[in-house]
């Protein structure tokens, strides 16, 4: 966590162990989102659009666009103040969820609750970021992308781009 108030109202999901990689998760995805913005303009393209039935993702520029292939990691809801990991949602293909589903069988195997509970009530959109950083470092992808949704936010994660032209 780097300083901001990312608690959520159920503290007891946030045990020290989860604390922790969230710290190391946080720290490794501003590096790599850097590295993607230099490398990809990730963060500057004029727009980008996404086919989650086909996995993959658009950046577009002035003069190019980039596609890549993503992962869903999680959505948030602004309305409810709710997570919800990728894995859980039925309207997503299973192929967009196997980065999230890898960090739920890590959270089974080391019992960490808010990363096998579908759903987290009381989260803030940073704590939602803190969690999908978890899967982008668990998943070994090379980055994030935060896109707005009508009510809130998803996380995508990405691993690589080619230049459409």
């Amino acid at each position: 966590m780097t300083g901001r108030n990312r608690h959520s109202s159920d503290s007891s999901l946030l045990l020290p162990e989860l604390v922790g990689l969230i710290a190391i998760s946080s720290v490794e995805l501003a590096t790599k989102n850097a590295a993607a913005r230099h490398t990809w303009g990730i963060g500057t393209s004029d727009r980008w659009s996404a086919d989650l039935a086909q996995g993959s993702i658009n950046f577009h520029f002035a003069d190019h666009t980039i596609t890549g292939p993503i992962q869903v990691l999680g959505t948030w809801s602004s309305e409810s103040d709710t997570w919800l990991w990728a894995w859980a949602n039925d309207e997503l293909p299973q192929s967009v969820t196997e980065a999230a589903s890898t960090t739920r069988e890590y959270g089974r195997v080391h019992e960490l609750e808010a990363l096998t509970e579908a759903k987290l009530g009381a989260t803030t959109a940073e704590l939602s970021e803190d969690l999908a950083s978890v899967v982008v470092e668990l998943a070994d992808l090379a980055g994030m992308y935060r896109a707005p949704t009508q009510n809130g936010f998803i996380w995508l994660g990405f691993t690589d781009f080619q230049n459409d032209g």
